[in-house]
């Protein structure tokens, strides 16, 4: 229950973030919080991560559809074995993400996309929290099915 409580948590949270960024943020107008460290903004995303096929939209709802059909199948797998909880952890952040995401696509045509972190590596990426939730739950799962 605590895995789909996850997936609910990470959805929801972000799409209300997402709420308040369209709200709040139109214009250019952004916030700069932690001295500086984070800049909050909005910034429509028409592609993947990166823009990735931004000029193939239509391909890229089908394939993150896909993807997120194969995250919940393994997870669905994964729930009634015993143990692999980091595993399980993962699967449900990378699809309450995704869920996110996928959501904003198929009902505005674009993800809502609204924070940056000012380091040097990264300063021109916007992200929101399904990214990082996707990011984490990558990183879960692959440790969740480590063998020692």
């Amino acid at each position: 229950m605590i895995f789909i409580l996850i997936i609910l948590i990470v959805t929801s949270a972000d799409l209300l973030i997402k709420n308040h960024i369209e709200r709040y943020y139109r214009n250019g107008k952004e916030k700069h919080i932690l001295g500086g460290l984070i800049r909050i903004r909005k910034l429509n995303n028409y592609g993947g991560f990166l823009n990735y096929l931004e000029n193939h939209f239509t391909i890229l709802k089908i394939l993150s559809s896909i993807l997120i059909l194969i995250i919940a199948a393994l997870l669905a797998k994964a729930l009634p074995k015993a143990g692999l909880s980091l595993k399980k952890a993962g699967l449900s952040l990378i699809l309450g993400g995704a869920l996110s995401n996928e959501y904003d696509r198929y009902s505005k045509g674009c993800v809502t996309d609204y924070f940056s972190i000012n380091l040097p590596f990264i300063k021109k990426i916007v992200f929101n929290i399904g990214d990082f939730a996707i990011f984490a739950g990558i990183l879960f799962s692959l440790t969740g099915n480590s063998k020692k």
